[in-house]
């Protein structure tokens, strides 16, 4: 599959949520949803290197969910689970659309980093469910 450029990659141009929903167009409301249906309290764009651009890390309280990186015509959501976490995700059959990736991807110290593509309208539910596993709740 062909990779999406990343949509805010200059450092030097630090992006706000306003500009980040104009930069979606059609699909802000998918940004929007995802910050509201996951209870985010908080989030702060940070720069992580040229290869990441600008990723905005959303909180609920003080727990930190998942970060968010805009690309292509969606934005692209990074959950990092530790162990638990990642085999409640695993026996979940509601979350079966990402076992693959998840299977898949590399494991760090502080947990398992994987990503959700964000492109439509069906893409948000396994987003939610997610956040909810990483809150405990």
């Amino acid at each position: 599959m062909k990779e999406e450029t990343l949509v805010f990659a200059d450092k030097k141009l630090q992006p706000d949520l306003a500009l980040a929903l104009h930069a979606l167009g059609k699909n802000a409301t998918l940004l929007e949803q995802v910050m509201a249906e996951c209870g985010i309290t908080d989030s702060i764009w940070k720069f992580y290197g040229a290869s990441s651009g600008w990723t905005l890390q959303c909180r609920s309280g003080k727990k930190n969910l998942f970060y968010i990186q805009l690309a292509g015509t969606g934005f692209n959501v990074w959950f990092t689970l530790g162990k638990a976490a990642k085999q409640k995700v695993l026996e979940d059959t509601q979350l079966a659309a990402v076992h693959e990736e998840l299977s898949a991807a590399r494991e760090y110290t502080e947990g398992t980093s994987f990503c959700v593509k964000v492109r439509a309208k069906k893409d948000l539910a396994p987003i939610v469910k997610l956040a909810e596993i990483k809150a405990g709740k």
